[in-house]
């Protein structure tokens, strides 16, 4: 086996993994988000408080981000006819509560954290609510792999049981 068949064999491996595993995945570009957050750090001491008093630049932001790919588990979860209905910015599922999640997931770009998880409500493209543990793995600048990775799992059901138990 050459080289260049090795390398095929193992794209393929990966793709197949992305598109058939379980749990919804999100390729998304944050190069334009990196742009702004930079642009955001050099008028605020706190970047978290600058974007908590500025919701507006949280909604652009997450205009900049860029899904560019998700797999099979996400169309099924976001209730998504093709890839296209979901692919572009990713504002097109953003619920106005879920700002503060946004902050988290910049002020975790902006200090090179590699790794952050956190809650978030949003809704299907149906318009169904649903609750969502995520999780993002983020390439450091200049990474070979320059997407962000996001894994979210739907733990809707759950959120209606804690609350049902209270």
């Amino acid at each position: 086996m050459g080289k260049s068949t090795t390398s095929r064999a193992a794209a393929d491996k990966y793709r197949s993994i992305f598109e058939h595993t379980a749990v919804s995945l999100w390729e998304e570009d944050i190069s334009g988000l990196r742009v702004l957050l930079k642009q955001w750090r050099s008028h605020a001491a706190d970047l978290r408080e600058h974007l908590r008093a500025h919701p507006a630049l949280v909604r652009k932001g997450v205009r900049a981000v860029t899904a560019v790919d998700v797999n099979e588990a996400t169309l099924q979860l976001y209730e998504a006819k093709s890839k296209t209905d979901l692919l572009g910015p990713l504002d097109m599922t953003l619920d106005s509560d879920a700002i503060g999640d946004f902050i988290e997931l910049f002020v975790a770009i902006a200090e090179g954290r590699t790794r952050v998880e956190l809650e978030s409500s949003t809704h299907t493209l149906s318009g169904k609510s649903i609750n969502l543990l995520i999780r993002a793995f983020i390439p450091a600048e200049g990474d070979p792999y320059p997407y962000m990775l996001v894994t979210a799992v739907d733990f809707t059901d759950y959120k209606r049981l804690e609350k049902s138990l209270h």
